[in-house]
């Protein structure tokens, strides 16, 4: 898959493969059920895959309801976003995955999506609700503004600051090849994130920033290897199969920012003096 937290790999997976390699995911699946086939190549959009399942569809605003309300295929709403939900020949009755797909368009009559995110995967410490998607945005459209591409970004995750009175996102980031980026750079770097964040995800501004409640991003720069070892930890400590395993972006636990932070090489905090709101569109 090359959509969701797994879209952080496409910048740098294409740097090396080389402008005339495609890429294709093929299908997007679960352990219950196929969800969707990719129809075309270079291609984010599934179509949903008719027979494998009977699926209805969680709105969003409804998702954190203890009987939320379900929609069909048919009732889609284009550019909204749900949670899925499967009932299978194997047994399995109105199961909800807490995958949430976004939906592009139709194929026919039959809905066209781009998975978005996993329920649980937001990081909501005023009620912002940062998405992986809007934290990958914010991350890559930074690096391509302060240091010329989005491919030297070799891996990233945000997390709350355990440590700060107010309120506080911390980018771990490590980039490709390790060394050769000036303070200058990392600082220049640090700035543009917070304006990604402001612009991608507009509460996280109006929420945090703007009230005095929330304190500019940290950014935190890691070897190259850094996260893997945190990642291949986690999965070892879940005893996950490899297939089933998932990659995050976003950081809970307080024993894994606790060991991200013991591999810093550079630290710095955007400087709100220097950060100006912008209008978040979508």
């Amino acid at each position: 898959m090359t959509t969701g937290s797994f879209a952080a790999t496409v910048p740098r997976l294409r740097a090396l493969l080389g402008p005339d390699v495609s890429l294709f995911s093929g299908t997007y699946a679960a352990s219950e059920a196929v969800i969707g086939v990719q129809l075309e190549l270079d291609s984010e959009h599934y179509t949903l895959a008719n027979g494998s399942a009977y699926f209805e569809f969680v709105p969003m605003a409804d998702a954190d309801a203890a009987q939320p309300t379900t929609v069909g295929p048919g009732d889609l709403e284009l550019g909204h976003e749900y949670e899925v939900v499967v009932t299978t020949a194997a047994g399995l009755y109105r199961y909800r995955l807490g995958d949430v797909i976004r939906v592009t368009g139709r194929q026919g009559s039959t809905p066209r999506f781009t998975f978005s995110y996993r329920l649980g995967t937001v990081l909501d410490l005023l009620g912002e609700k940062t998405t992986e998607a809007q934290a990958r945005q914010a991350i890559f459209a930074a690096a391509e503004q302060s240091l010329g591409s989005d491919a030297v970004v070799n891996g990233y995750a945000l997390a709350r600051s355990p440590q700060d009175i107010r309120s506080r996102y911390l980018a771990f980031i490590e980039l490709w090849p390790d060394g050769g980026v000036t303070t200058a750079q990392l600082q220049t770097l640090a700035e543009n994130i917070e304006h990604g964040l402001r612009h991608y995800n507009q509460t996280y501004w109006t929420l945090g920033g703007l009230r005095g409640r929330m304190e500019p991003v940290r950014l935190i720069l890691l070897p190259v290897g850094s996260l893997d070892r945190i990642w291949r930890n986690d999965r070892g400590v879940h005893q996950s199969a490899s297939s089933q395993w998932k990659a995050r972006n976003l950081v809970s636990s307080d024993a894994d920012i606790e060991s991200l932070t013991r591999m810093a090489v550079w630290m710095g905090t955007a400087a709100t003096s220097s950060i100006e709101v912008r209008t978040s569109h979508h």
